[in-house]
């Protein structure tokens, strides 16, 4: 995706917790990270480069929350952005809850709001054109009421153009997935009650984000076109959730582009303040950057 971008002239940054974490994605793809002695030194990474972020609180920043540095304003066109292990919601991190804080001081942030619904004192008006898609790595290992859907070749092993490989990844019980958007239809949920029947526009998977990317920031209707070759298709080219033109986009289904966007309305309750994910030893005594997932 980061290669897609780059060609297109699209802005990105990926907030990681350190370098080497298996959730520290761009050290795994070659041609980024340029590996010397077991450190990634393309021009991507700090010190030199910008587009790899190793500082927790730098999201905060760049959507405008002033720390002990400055707000900047700097939020690129496409962020990932990855929690630390105090709050990443995995289970079984005792006494780390920070997860539904550190979400909310995101969202509020793209709001131009504080976790104690004050108005930040830098306003980067992000809102109205952005959206947040909140999901996790795994389906947390306690229950789901609907069956997995059949893997895309309809039984057979692994992914179409794989060779049989992929035969481990395949549909299994669902992950969610929040999407946050001035756009977003209220209080709305995706698919049926009883088990889906796919293609619909309903079977979202990991693949869907992409897909969702790649329209969001192609022209004319168009999308920037998928990632890989033809002959090693990609997550984005197995996504099942397109649905007739012009409604021919992963994500649709949770969109309402008729009117004008949403007024913000802050996320309130939160047990952290913002502040403390821009210094989180004043809130987290034991605090150490530490990867989201220990397994």
């Amino acid at each position: 995706m980061a290669d897609v971008l780059e060609s297109t002239g699209i802005s990105w940054r990926y907030y990681a917790v350190s370098q080497g974490s298996l959730f520290t994605a761009p050290d795994a793809i070659h041609h980024m990270c340029q590996e010397n002695n077991g450190n990634c030194t393309g021009p991507d990474w700090p010190p030199g480069g910008t587009k790899i972020a190793f500082d927790t609180g730098r999201v905060l920043t760049d959507l405008g929350v002033n720390g002990t540095g400055s707000a900047n304003c700097q939020l690129q066109q496409v962020s990932w952005v990855i929690p630390d292990g105090h709050w990443s919601d995995h289970p079984g991190t005792v006494g780390h809850d920070g997860g539904p804080s550190w979400v909310s001081a995101i969202v509020n942030a793209v709001g131009g709001y504080d976790n104690s619904g004050a108005k930040l004192p830098v306003q980067c008006n992000y809102w109205a054109n952005t959206v947040v898609l909140i999901t996790w790595d795994d389906w947390g290992g306690f229950y789901d009421d609907v069956n997995p859907i059949t893997a895309i070749g309809e039984g057979n092993p692994g992914y179409p153009g794989g060779g049989g490989n992929g035969s481990q990844n395949v549909y299994g019980f669902r992950v969610p997935l929040l999407v946050v958007s001035p756009y977003a239809k209220n209080g709305y949920i995706s698919g049926p009650a009883t088990n889906p029947t796919c293609p619909n526009f309903y079977c979202h998977d990991f693949g869907s984000i992409l897909k969702f990317i790649e329209y969001v920031f192609g022209k004319n209707g168009h999308s920037l076109g998928p990632i890989g070759p033809p002959e090693w298709p990609y997550a984005d080219s197995f996504a099942r959730d397109l649905g007739d033109p012009p409604k021919d986009y992963s994500l649709y289904d949770f969109f309402n582009f008729f009117g004008g966007p949403r007024t913000f309305d802050p996320i309130k309750g939160a047990k952290y303040s913002t502040t403390c994910f821009l210094n989180p030893r004043t809130c987290f005594a034991d605090f150490q950057p530490a990867p989201p997932d220990s397994d």
